[in-house]
Order: structure tokens, then C-alpha cells, then sequence
């Protein structure tokens, strides 16, 4: 089973390198809402 925390590593991998956030979410097949991957793409930002 894939924890929350090994998809966020794989949402911040793709914004890395250059995925946009409606990209990662298609890519996800929908499975992590938008406003979710958004929200740990700003997290990773101000990080």
C-alpha cells in the first residue's frame, strides 16, 4: 500500500522537474485531489 507520504515525495519529484499541478494530477489518474498536491507544492515552496 503507498503511504501519503511516498506520494507527496512523487508529487514534489514531478514539480521538480517542471510538471505543472493540473499535469500531477492527471498523472495520478485523480487519485490525490488538486487542491492537495497545490497545497503541498506551496508547503514545498516555502520550505
Amino acid at each position: 500500500m503507498v503511504k501519503g507520504n511516498d506520494v507527496r515525495d512523487l508529487v514534489i519529484s514531478h514539480f521538480e522537474s517542471g510538471k505543472k499541478a493540473p499535469e500531477i494530477v492527471k498523472m495520478l489518474a485523480g487519485k490525490v485531489h488538486r487542491a492537495t498536491v497545490n497545497r503541498w507544492i506551496q508547503r514545498y515552496k516555502q520550505s
